[in-house]
């Protein structure tokens, strides 16, 4: 057995006097009924044998009858933005903020007044599209949410500015686009009559802009031509740049060998017929 009592008589058999005990840190492992050290060397060298048999035994033993920590959920990752909008269920995330009652109207088909805006939408000519009704001097917004970029985007759509007769009534049709620290700027526009057909086009949106609109402002024309200023939106779309792939580094330069050295005759005759291909 290995207990201090029996250390101690042991310690007594060899020498003749008895030696004051001296407190020890240890003191409270050698009282009775305590393990003593060498008990306790054997028991942690049998745990390290267990924990060394693989991170599941150790992990059993470490961890046996604890609760296991739930994972913390990874926070949601953003929407991905969506601005673009064929208008056939509604006019999706784009909005009309316009306060004086004049607002971008979906439609299908032909437009209310005669000689002006399209006769189907782009898509399949019997679908929906969004246009501003002739009224002089009118302005009309159709907005996007705020929005952020995370390097430039292109936003195309189809526009139809179509006026019948020589009025000159054909308004104004303009993409906005702002930006933080400078406001709204002006990225695109057309004036006056475009024709009787849809047309396409792009804008380049830089990656600090925060939203978009677009702006149509009618006007007044001679006689009765004010009102045949109908503009006409319809599929927009939306896409961000790629970033810029790293272009691939040049081979590197070829070296030249050098052969053996020729002979002064050889050699003479080789720069006699550079210099003839040279005259």
């Amino acid at each position: 057995t290995c207990s201090p009592n029996s250390m101690m008589s042991a310690q007594g058999m060899h020498s003749p006097k008895k030696r004051a005990k001296k407190p020890s840190l240890d003191s409270p492992l050698s009282g009775p009924g305590r393990l003593c050290q060498p008990h306790l060397l054997s028991i942690f060298i049998a745990f390290l044998a267990a924990v060394g048999m693989g991170g599941g035994g150790a992990a059993a033993l470490l961890f046996k009858g604890l609760p296991a920590a739930a994972a913390l959920p990874l926070p949601p990752s953003p929407p991905p933005l969506q601005l673009g909008c064929d208008f056939e269920v509604d006019t999706c995330v784009w909005t009309d903020p316009t306060p004086d009652g004049y607002s971008w109207t979906r439609t299908r088909g032909s437009t209310p007044t005669s000689y002006t805006g399209p006769s189907g939408d782009h898509t399949t000519g019997s679908g929906y599209y969004v246009y501003t009704e002739a009224d002089p001097w009118t302005f009309y917004r159709l907005k996007s949410p705020p929005f952020s970029l995370q390097q430039d985007a292109t936003l195309s759509f189809f526009y139809h500015m179509y006026e019948g007769g020589s009025a000159n009534s054909m308004g104004t049709l303009s993409v906005e686009a702002h930006e933080d620290g400078s406001g709204w700027s002006t990225l695109w526009s057309r004036t006056g009559n475009q024709g009787n057909a849809w047309l396409g086009a792009s804008v380049v949106l830089p990656a600090s802009t925060t939203q978009v609109c677009f702006n149509g402002r009618t006007r007044k024309g001679t006689g009765f031509g004010w009102a045949r200023s109908d503009m006409a939106l319809d599929d927009v779309s939306f896409s961000q740049f790629a970033p810029p792939s790293t272009p691939p580094s040049p081979p590197p330069p070829r070296r030249r060998r050098i052969g053996p050295s020729r002979p002064a005759e050889e050699e003479g005759k080789a720069m006699a017929s550079e210099e003839g291909a040279l005259r």
